[in-house]
């Protein structure tokens, strides 16, 4: 016989999974993103008739920000939990060998499927809350122990790959290390990783917290592939024929 609720379960399980393995390779100001994202098409899910179109619009806008750094994510597909009669479901059929797989009463009733997406909302939630203890406040204490925080307003808003400045955020990060690597600015003791993301975020307005969280050593790592190395690379030359043209008196 169908055991209705240890097949909810375990779909609330595997829902849970495919959600932290999809949030793999992004830094936690990146996850809570993710997460939020999640919870937006999880609405619209909610809604009678379910919002698919709004949904798709959100998924787009999601590809567009992150490209293929979404590969994992949408291998995991955590969002396809949300639907009715979903592939999720039906794989799940077939791992626990559920008798008459595929038809119409082994899927969720329409009461089964709203209390799964408020048991996923509310597993969302309370991950978005972990994920905020891992990161830094927006606003933050200077030596004096007054409230400070890096000021944007008027500033150009930065969003993934958008040119404004020569190098994208993780290449800057890069900068940052090879700049203390060869001591062109302070490293270490002198200049710590918080330190330098709030600096070259008044410099590029690129987000300090990401960049400070960039600057760990598992993230350079991570980010010095050979792509951003050679646009890098590039960038510099670019600098040393600027600084080679000034010292032949070229203009």
């Amino acid at each position: 016989m169908f055991n209705r609720h240890k097949f909810f379960a375990s779909y609330l399980q595997n829902f849970s999974k495919d959600y932290e393995k999809s949030l793999e390779g992004f830094l936690p100001d990146e996850q809570i993103h993710l997460t939020d994202t999640l919870l937006a098409i999880l609405e619209c899910y909610k809604q009678n008739p379910i919002d698919y179109k709004q949904a798709q619009k959100i998924q787009g806008e999601l590809l567009k920000e992150y490209r293929k750094r979404l590969n994992n994510y949408n291998k995991m597909a955590p969002s396809e939990y949300f639907g009715e009669e979903s592939m999720k479901h039906l794989d799940l059929q077939y791992d626990l060998d559920v008798e008459n797989k595929g038809e119409a009463e082994n899927f969720f009733t329409e009461y089964e499927r709203k209390n799964f997406l408020t048991r996923a909302e509310i597993l969302l939630r309370n991950h978005k809350r972990m994920l905020y203890l891992q990161t830094e406040p927006k606003t933050e204490s200077n030596e004096d122990g007054v409230g400070s925080s890096v000021k944007t307003k008027g500033k150009t808003k930065r969003g993934a790959e958008d040119n404004v400045t020569a190098l994208n955020q993780e290449q800057t990060a890069l900068l940052i290390h090879f700049l203390q690597q060869t001591k062109i600015i302070f490293k270490d003791e002198d200049l710590n990783n918080k330190e330098a993301g709030q600096a070259f975020s008044l410099l590029t307005g690129y987000s300090a917290d990401t960049l400070r969280q960039t600057l760990s050593k598992t993230e350079i790592e991570r980010i010095a592939t050979k792509k951003n190395l050679t646009e890098l690379h590039n960038v510099l030359t670019r600098l040393g024929i600027l600084i080679d043209n000034k010292i032949r008196g070229k203009k």
